[in-house]
C-alpha cells in the first residue's frame, strides 16, 4: 500500500486541514480490494467522502441540506451508497439515498433520490433507523423505520419497517415501499453476501428478529421473521451486531442477563434460517461485557477461513476503567481462545 489517490477529475479536490470543515458525525467502510472510505458530516451541511488505499486527502463532498446523519456501504466493485434523512431538529423529514462510483463520480440525480417523505405519517428516530447495503448487481437495499400515529395524529403507536431496493442507475424496483414488519421494529440492520441473499434484521428493545428477502421484496422466511435471541431479564436494552457468514447464512451476537449475570451470545442461521447453534445459541465469554448509555455493541465479523470473531468492552461503568476482549468461534460454534478470550489491553 503506498498511499495512492484512488478517486481523480472534476468531482475531487486536495485539501489541506485547515480547508476542512469541523467534522460533526462519520463511518467507514471498506471493500475487498483493500480500499477504506470514510464519510463524514460537516458543518456546512455537507457529506464528503474520502476514499484511499492507504492515507491520502483526496475526497468529493455532497450536498445535504440540513442533514441528520446517514450510513454507507460498499461493494466490492468499489461503488459507494449513502442513505440521510434531512431536518435534524425534527422526527419528520424526507429520506435520500446517493450513489458514488469507482472514480468517484457521483451517478445519481444531485441531492440524492428521494427514497420517502416520512411527514406523513412520519416519524424517524435517529440514525440508527436507516441502513443501507450493495445488492451485488451496482444497486443498492435501503430500509428505514417509520412511525405509526394515532387516529388523531398526536401519538407514535408503533414502528414499521420498510425497505426499497435500487438498481445501479438509480430505479425504484419495487412499485411501493415494502413494509413486511408492522409494530415496534428499531435499529434495523442488513447483512448481503456475493450470492445474492439480502438478510434483515430488528429489534423491538428486548428481542432480535431476522427476515430473508428475495429480489422482488417478498419475505422468504416463515411468520414475521425468525426470533434470534433475546435479552433474557425484562429490563434490558437489546444491543446486537449482525454478519454473513460466507455461505449464504447469518450470525448475530447479543446482550443476554440472567439473574443479574451479564454475557453475550452468538448464534448462526443458515440459508433456510434454522439455528445452527442451539436454541438460544452459544455464551461467547464468561467474562461480563459493558453496556449502558453510550455504548457500542459488541463487534462480530467472519475469519475468512469459517470461523469469526467477537470483540466487546467489559466493565461495570463507562465512567471507570474497561476492557478490551476478543473471541474467536468455530463454523460449528466452538469458543478456540478458552472460556474468557482474549484481553486486548493490559
Amino acid at each position: 500500500m503506498e498511499g495512492n489517490p484512488i478517486w481523480g477529475g472534476e468531482t475531487t479536490k486536495k485539501m489541506s486541514p485547515s480547508d476542512v470543515p469541523a467534522p460533526a458525525y462519520f463511518k467507514t467502510t471498506g471493500n475487498n480490494a483493500g480500499e477504506t472510505i470514510i464519510a463524514w458530516a460537516s458543518s456546512d451541511d455537507r457529506i464528503s467522502l474520502q476514499k484511499s488505499d492507504s492515507n491520502t486527502n483526496y475526497f468529493i463532498s455532497i450536498s445535504a441540506p440540513d442533514l441528520d446523519k446517514f450510513d454507507i456501504a460498499s461493494d466490492d466493485s468499489g461503488n459507494v451508497f449513502i442513505i440521510w434523512k434531512d431536518n435534524p431538529s425534527y422526527s419528520e423529514g424526507d429520506i435520500f439515498v446517493q450513489k458514488v462510483d469507482a472514480e468517484g463520480q457521483v451517478v445519481w440525480p444531485t441531492g440524492g433520490l428521494l427514497l420517502t417523505n416520512t411527514r406523513n405519517p412520519g416519524y424517524v428516530r435517529g440514525d440508527f433507523n436507516r441502513r443501507i447495503v450493495g445488492d451485488g448487481e451496482g444497486g443498492a437495499l435501503a430500509i428505514w423505520v417509520q412511525g405509526i400515529l394515532s387516529e388523531d395524529g398526536r401519538k407514535i403507536i408503533g414502528h414499521d419497517l420498510y425497505a426499497q431496493r435500487i438498481n445501479g442507475e438509480g430505479e425504484m424496483l419495487w412499485e411501493e415501499d415494502v413494509s413486511f414488519i408492522s409494530g415496534m421494529a428499531y435499529d434495523p440492520r442488513i447483512t448481503g453476501d456475493a450470492l445474492g441473499n439480502i438478510t434483515i434484521f430488528w429489534g423491538d428493545l428486548q428481542n432480535v428478529y431476522a427476515q430473508r428477502l428475495d429480489a422482488a421484496g417478498n419475505a422468504v422466511w416463515p411468520d414475521a421473521g425468525i426470533k434470534i435471541g433475546e435479552t433474557g431479564e425484562s429490563s434490558n436494552i437489546m444491543y446486537y451486531c449482525a454478519t454473513d457468514d460466507g455461505v449464504g447464512g447469518t450470525v448475530v451476537v447479543w446482550n443476554y442477563s440472567e439473574n443479574g449475570e451479564k454475557s453475550l451470545r452468538t448464534q448462526r442461521l443458515d440459508a433456510d434460517g434454522n439455528k445452527l447453534w442451539g436454541d438460544n445459541g452459544v455464551k461467547v465469554s464468561s467474562v461480563s461485557p459493558y453496556w449502558g448509555g453510550y455504548s457500542i455493541p459488541a463487534q462480530i465479523s467472519p475469519d475468512e477461513h469459517g470461523g469469526f470473531f467477537v470483540t466487546w468492552a467489559a466493565g461495570k461503568n463507562i465512567r471507570d476503567k474497561t476492557s478490551s476482549y476478543i473471541q474467536k468461534i468455530s463454523d460449528a460454534g466452538e469458543l478456540l481462545w478458552e472460556e474468557e478470550g482474549m484481553r486486548l489491553d493490559s
